[in-house]
């Protein structure tokens, strides 16, 4: 069941991030659905800032409220194997998190802040996606 809604959950996003965010993240729907598709995820949730909670709202979704980030920002966060990704929107970083990190985000929150999705990240470096060069929208 929770692999069902995590598939719903990132055809939502990625429709939300069609409406608000820059093109680059056409590329990352496929990327994100391939792992998807191949299983590794097994839960997602998101969490959206102000402009598109209102479109949120508009089709009756369920998600978490941003606080303290970009107005235009929002996260997808997902389990992937033993890892919590949070993939930030709008040509922000991805980190990474072993599940068992007690400072890594639980999935199913009413709020995030934003500074906690993105430090202290002990697992790796904040990964950033290439915006020109094989596989960019530029």
């Amino acid at each position: 069941m929770l692999r069902w809604f995590a598939g719903e959950t990132l055809a939502h996003f990625f429709n939300l991030l069609s409406r608000t965010a820059d093109d680059i993240w056409e590329y990352r729907k496929k990327f994100w659905t391939a792992y998807y598709q191949r299983g590794a995820i097994s839960e997602a949730w998101f969490a959206l800032g102000p402009i598109a909670q209102a479109l949120g709202r508009q089709q009756k979704l369920q998600f978490g409220d941003l606080s303290r980030a970009a107005q235009n920002q929002s996260v997808l966060i997902m389990k992937l194997g033993s890892f919590i990704v949070a993939e930030w929107s709008h040509s922000g970083a991805c980190r990474f998190w072993n599940e068992n990190d007690r400072l890594a985000p639980g999935l199913y929150r009413k709020v995030y802040f934003a500074d906690d999705l993105r430090n202290p990240v002990r697992l790796t470096k904040p990964t950033t996606h290439p915006t020109t060069g094989p596989g960019s929208a530029r």
